[in-house]
């Protein structure tokens, strides 16, 4: 069997060898029926609407709008009305190292573009800490909700399902963070929450807080 010498003798070798062997197919009737439905439809068949309605979440409880903030831009409104306590919306966050968002612009740089160190645009929608090279970064249209300060937002940020600290107990945070540098998948998330009733077409709004929250 071709694949499976592929598998044990050279993908077995690598440092990354538990990630490809979760990308090739098992077997050859396995190869077979990812050719004839693609590789997400056959890894997913288990997934029916009972797995759905048990592990599944809503994305489509927001819609983009033009915010009611003055030169906020672009907002989250309630596409329904939204009870309090309710999920409004998941917030899967990809980790990047604080250094990625670096760039150097050249001394030629475009007109009115001053040359030297910036930032990239990126950088304003994600979560970290001033203390920390890590940053979050929402993957989903959560970076549609704007900043409603404290006293003005109906919403708010708890981890998300299966995420560390979800469940209320501790953890090591540095050593979760250093085990995170070695993966490249998402490994935590964020659940917006309403924390009051929000009508349909209400703008949805978070505090941000101070530092340590938004990048």
């Amino acid at each position: 069997n071709v694949m499976a010498s592929f598998r044990s003798n050279i993908v077995s070798k690598r440092d990354d060898a538990a990630s490809l062997r979760n990308l090739l197919p098992h077997d050859f009737a396995e190869a077979i029926r990812i050719s004839e439905v693609g590789s997400a439809r056959a890894a997913l068949d288990d997934r029916g609407l009972k797995w759905l309605q048990k592990n599944g979440k809503c994305l489509d409880n927001i819609r983009e709008g033009i915010s009611t903030i003055p030169q906020a831009g672009r907002g989250a409104f309630a596409a329904r009305p939204l009870s309090a306590g309710a999920v409004i919306t998941p917030v899967p966050l990809m980790h990047l190292l604080r250094e990625f968002f670096d760039v150097t612009l050249p001394s030629e740089a475009p007109p009115g573009t001053a040359a030297g160190n910036k930032k990239q645009l990126l950088l304003n929608y994600c979560f970290g800490h001033i203390q920390s090279g890590w940053l979050f970064c929402p993957t989903t249209s959560a970076v549609l909700i704007n900043h409603g300060g404290e006293g003005g937002s109906n919403a708010e940020l708890r981890w998300g399902d299966g995420a560390p600290g979800s469940s209320g107990e501790g953890f090591d945070l540095t050593e979760f963070l250093e085990r995170l540098e070695h993966h490249n998948a998402t490994r935590l998330s964020f659940d917006v929450v309403a924390t009051q009733e929000i009508a349909e077409g209400e703008e949805i709004l978070l505090d941000y807080g101070g530092g340590g929250g938004g990048g």
